[in-house]
């Protein structure tokens, strides 16, 4: 395994740059603008209610499946942690060089091919200290090809490295099936997200 993918695997999530993301930032600061002209009390009550349904209805509605491509891990130490490995098509200028070198057919295609992927996964199904076990490997490696130990990320531990290890399984398996089907992961951009939990 390249260090590369290594380090794409466990890199904190970017938001992609998506249309969906812009109409989304222009309607907040619609919101907002028209905020500002209300009195501030009615101001803070509303803001305190809205974050307090939508933090609730985000987790009620992960936790249901209702959240397209989250899920609700619950850790070894109890933890309910939202969690998402998510296929999107590629912004111009994102991921490696190579990635350009994907037509938009063979990119639709393999986008189509990531979804249906992840709409079938059943995380419950990932053995997670096989996972756990999985990182280990890797990270060793890593670790082993540093040469200056000052240099050397600290180990995964206790949620963050089971949460890391089933989500880096996801994007694994996921580069297995459409490899599998002829395409390649680079065509796409691939992301993994966790929330509502301390890692």
């Amino acid at each position: 395994m390249e260090l590369d993918d290594l380090l794409d695997a466990a890199a904190a999530p970017v938001t992609p740059r998506t249309s969906r993301l812009r109409d989304e930032l222009r309607h907040l600061v619609l919101e907002s603008e028209a905020a500002q002209r209300r009195p501030a009390p009615l101001r803070l009550a509303l803001a305190g209610g809205v974050a307090a349904s939508v933090l609730g209805l985000g987790t009620v509605a992960a936790a249901a499946g209702l959240l397209p491509g989250w899920t609700l891990l619950t850790t070894s130490s109890g933890q309910s942690c939202q969690v998402a490995v998510q296929a999107d098509p590629r912004a111009p200028g994102d991921g490696e060089p190579s990635g350009t070198a994907f037509g938009r057919t063979k990119q639709d295609e393999t986008l189509a091919a990531a979804r249906a992927f992840l709409e079938d996964l059943d995380y419950a199904a990932i053995d997670r200290q096989d996972a756990i076990a999985e990182w280990r490997v890797a990270e060793d490696g890593v670790l082993a090809d540093q040469d200056d130990p000052a240099e050397r990320a600290a180990r995964l531990v206790g949620d963050d490295l089971e949460v890391t290890a089933v989500t880096r399984v996801v994007v694994e398996r996921m580069r297995t099936a459409l490899e599998d089907q002829g395409l390649d992961i680079r065509a796409i951009a691939v992301t993994t997200t966790s929330s509502g939990c301390d890692l």
